[in-house]
């Protein structure tokens, strides 16, 4: 069962290569490492 908002990785990867395609390019193992990539 799915519980709030949850969202399936398939469909986040989909909306991040539709809406931030600068950051497909980059792979990040953590949440540190992604806002260092979104920061630019």
């Amino acid at each position: 069962a799915r519980c709030g908002n949850a969202v399936p990785p398939p469909f986040s990867k989909a909306l991040v290569m539709a809406n931030c395609k600068w950051l497909c390019d980059k792979s990040c193992d953590n949440m540190k490492e992604f806002n260092a990539v979104a920061a630019g």
